[in-house]
């Protein structure tokens, strides 16, 4: 029912620090082979002594493992496992981090669960960060999302992580293969935070997944956007919204809805209707108005080249007009003073059948009047 641990364990401070002893003086010979091993293999004994203790060790740790993991097909309730563990030292986060892991399977979520709360309560701990990461894991990959939510909100609520959100998501890293759980956890996190107005932490979570290699789903980047708004904070709004696209996670009506509601807060959707009339003659979709305006924000903080790249995955992605799309590149470049080239993607834009508008001719005068 449990795994062995390996004979060198590592992550004992007593045995690695004789292991350490031992090898040095060899390495010290390898490296010059004149230096005599006078007394290389004194630490020997101590080595091999640290392994016997190490084994009893484990062995009573495992003992203590299969008494609890066999309580469960055998029914046995809370009351019997104390008197059965009575004389182990439960509190050792190993043997409950190593039961956790042996009820990791969906149809023993329930148990976990049950363990997690009764292991603190029979030896009177508080669990730490890590070990709530294990089982919230277990509760998602179960799909048991209220448990699991519950469980987030103790750590967030009761500032078990002592230093923010972060530590909660490393320590879902850091046990996310041996539970074998799901990019989900971490939406449901964002969501949480969200829920609570937890704002800075929640776009700490979406940073950090995001540097990983996580995509969120469009809900809790919706979520994350609706309570911002609510809160009066749109230029956090826009940085949350230029995230998800970054990392390849495209809004839907209702992120552009949200958007538009945070332009009409800000008094700008008029002018970015009007830039718009001005670029391709005709009204266009509130998809393509909230993404002009992010774009041209961001080159008009400075951000071109970013700007630019992005322009170009919405272009790939059929989120924004051409005749849009070109005029803000010319614009881009003649924010970056890059004329020649200007010109030269206002030419291809009149020789690919586009009319010039009036935006890029502003654009062109204001460059020149400099």
């Amino acid at each position: 029912m449990h795994s062995s641990q390996p004979l060198l364990d590592l992550q004992n401070p007593q045995m690695c620090k004789v292991f350490v002893e031992m090898l040095q003086p060899l390495l010290r010979r390898i490296i010059n082979p004149n230096i005599k091993l006078t007394h290389s293999l004194d630490n020997i004994p101590r080595f091999l002594n640290c392994i016997s203790k190490a084994a009893e060790e484990e062995e009573k740790t495992a003992a203590a493992i299969t008494v609890v993991c066999k309580s469960f097909p055998n029914n046995l309730n809370w009351q019997t496992l104390n008197r059965n563990l009575k004389k182990t030292d439960i509190r050792n986060s190993s043997i409950i981090n190593r039961v956790l892991i042996q009820l990791k399977d969906p149809p023993n979520a329930k148990k976990a669960l049950s363990f997690f709360h009764w292991s603190s309560h029979f030896t009177n701990i508080t669990h730490q960060t890590n070990m709530y990461a294990l089982v919230i894991h277990i509760l998602v990959k179960a799909k048991l999302i209220k448990d699991a939510s519950a469980l987030i909100e103790s750590v967030l609520t009761r500032s078990v992580t002592g230093n923010g959100v972060l530590p909660l998501v490393h320590s879902f890293m850091n046990s996310y293969e041996v539970t074998g759980s799901s990019p989900f956890v971490f939406d449901v996190l964002v969501q949480i935070c969200s829920k609570l107005r937890m704002i800075d932490e929640a776009i700490d979570v979406c940073v950090c997944v995001g540097e990983h290699g996580f995509r969120l789903n469009v809900i809790s980047y919706n979520t994350l956007l609706h309570v911002i708004q609510k809160s009066d904070k749109t230029e956090l709004g826009w940085r949350v919204y230029e995230h998800m696209i970054e990392n390849r996670t495209y809004p839907n009506e209702k992120s552009v809805e949200i958007m538009v509601d945070a332009l009409c807060k800000e008094g700008k959707l008029k002018k970015f209707v009007d830039m718009i009339d001005r670029i391709d003659q005709k009204r266009c979709s509130p998809k393509v108005i909230v993404n002009t305006c992010l774009v041209f924000r961001m080159i008009d903080e400075g951000r071109i080249k970013d700007g630019l790249v992005l322009l170009k995955r919405m272009l790939m992605r059929n989120m924004i007009l051409d005749t849009v799309s070109c005029s803000l590149i010319v614009y881009g470049k003649i924010k970056l003073g890059e004329l020649e080239t200007a010109w030269k993607v206002y030419d291809e834009m009149v020789m690919r059948g586009f009319k010039a508008n009036s935006f890029v001719h502003t654009s062109f005068i204001g460059a020149y009047c400099l």
